[in-house]
């Protein structure tokens, strides 16, 4: 080491006149804050779109005894049951009916006694089961959709960007034909 020369803190020593070489592209906490803003984005769409009905039937609902009419597997494992409010009975059919507090769909019989929600103020509207079930049973399928998919797309941009950075530019030359 000459003297009177010291070397910078925290640079290994023969760095110190070397110029910093910069990435392009956008720094790692921009990219951060998108994900973070398309994932919370995605999360509140998909509880409103999921989980906002079911929400319903939690703060307006009230539990009835219902019986099973019929299933219809090629309709996404609908059923078709009936129950009784105020000695009105009423017909309807769920779609992906079992389960939320009842058999699942499998061991649903016709003629079997179900669990029904109905909407107080709207008593022709009701699901099969506990509308909170049905309700956490949306919520993971959607956090897991905003905790994996805004990642994974800022990714595949990311190295896509990443991929067109590292080509060469074309030169202002015109082309030969």
């Amino acid at each position: 080491m000459r003297s009177g020369t010291a070397p910078k803190r925290g640079v290994p020593s023969g760095t110190a006149n070397r110029p910093v070489a910069r990435r392009g592209g956008w720094p790692f906490r921009r990219w951060l804050l998108l994900d973070l803003a398309i994932s919370g984005a995605v999360l509140l769409l998909g509880i409103i779109m999921t989980a906002g009905p079911y929400v319903r039937y939690t703060l307006r609902g009230a539990a009835a005894s219902g019986v099973v009419l019929a299933k219809n597997p090629a309709n996404h494992a609908a059923v078709r049951f009936s129950y009784e409010v105020d000695g009105h009975v009423y017909e309807t059919e769920n779609i992906a009916g079992g389960g939320y507090g009842n058999p699942s769909y499998g061991d649903l019989a016709v003629g079997d006694t179900v669990l029904v929600t109905y909407n107080r103020g709207a008593p022709t509207e009701a699901i099969l089961g506990r509308p909170r079930d049905h309700i956490t049973n949306e919520l993971v399928s959607i956090v897991a959709l905003a905790a994996l998919f805004p990642p994974l797309g800022l990714a595949i941009i990311a190295f896509n960007r990443r991929q067109q950075g590292d080509r060469p530019k074309p030169s202002g030359a015109a082309p030969t034909p």
